[in-house]
């Protein structure tokens, strides 16, 4: 017998996540929107997640705003990133606009103390990880409910089955 898929917990939470996650990844490609609080950021922007620290914050802070416009890429890879804690007299004066959201937050970056950082987390990236996990969750209990079916079949009492 078959395990049964469609009654299972696993799979239906593992789509319920998934669905949320390619939503909020639509959602970012034109808004962004997040909350700060006591210096620990979390966004929801272009195409991924960004969680950093700001060390100058102290306030709180949760909103939505227009995104940047940058040229669409969907496979963006992941990054993390360190201020420099450069003045803005350091700066170069004429630079061409950034053209992916790692450039960009390289130049926001560079005037931020050192102790200040980001990480980026890409939306395809989330979605391979939760997609591993489901799956993975769905074999264990699929190979868990057919060895508890064998036992049934031939007669064994219900008792814990490893």
């Amino acid at each position: 017998m078959r395990y049964p898929l469609h009654r299972s917990l696993v799979l239906w939470g593992a789509l319920l996540v998934m669905g949320f996650t390619v939503w909020a990844w639509v959602d970012s490609r034109g808004m962004n929107s997040g909350v700060m609080w006591r210096g620990m950021a979390a966004e929801n922007i272009q195409n991924g997640i960004s969680i950093g620290w700001r060390s100058r914050s102290t306030s709180f802070w949760a909103g939505r705003e227009e995104g940047h416009v940058l040229p669409e890429q969907v496979l963006l890879p992941p990054f993390f990133l360190c201020g420099k804690g450069l003045k803005n007299s350091d700066l170069p004066e004429n630079e061409s606009s950034p053209e992916t959201l790692k450039e960009l937050a390289i130049r926001w970056m560079r005037t931020k103390p050192p102790d200040d950082w980001i990480l980026f987390i890409p939306h395809w990236l989330v979605l391979l990880v939760e997609a591993a996990a489901g799956g993975g969750l769905i074999a264990w209990r699929a190979r868990r409910w057919r060895s508890w079916h064998r036992l049934q079949e031939a007669g064994s009492t219900t008792e814990a089955v490893e």
